[in-house]
């Protein structure tokens, strides 16, 4: 079965990590890294800003479907999935948070790159 996925380009004005949550920043198509935890999100970047000798740059960012995305801790597989914090870092979602997704894929450690779905964003677990 094909993976639906959902990509838009955005503008970056400041370094991105790529497989990072970021929310609407300054702008009609502006992105920026989260402001703390367990916010709303419009999705998580699929390339990196590196550097600000070229900015503002466009970045996709995938809203829909699967994508890859950095943990913050360990993750388990089916887990629902939330912003850790300014880092664009996912974790386990905790009551009163916004959720990002599903976890398709368990992070063992921090900062291991996992697979999410995102079609069960946005809403408050």
């Amino acid at each position: 079965m094909p993976k639906h996925l959902m990509d838009d380009t955005y503008q970056a004005v400041a370094a991105i990590p790529i497989y990072r949550a970021v929310i609407a920043g300054a702008g009609v198509t502006g992105i920026a890294l989260p402001g703390g935890a367990g916010v709303r999100i419009i999705g998580i970047t699929q390339d990196a800003v590196a550097g600000t000798a070229a900015l503002p740059r466009n970045v996709v960012v995938r809203s829909r479907g699967t994508s890859k995305a950095v943990a913050a801790a360990a993750i388990l597989r089916d887990a629902l999935v939330s912003v850790d914090g300014v880092t664009g870092l996912l974790k386990t979602a905790v009551a009163g948070e916004h959720v990002v997704g599903r976890a398709v894929y368990a992070a063992g450690a921090p900062n291991d790159i996992f697979e999410v779905n995102l079609d069960a964003l946005d809403f408050v677990v």
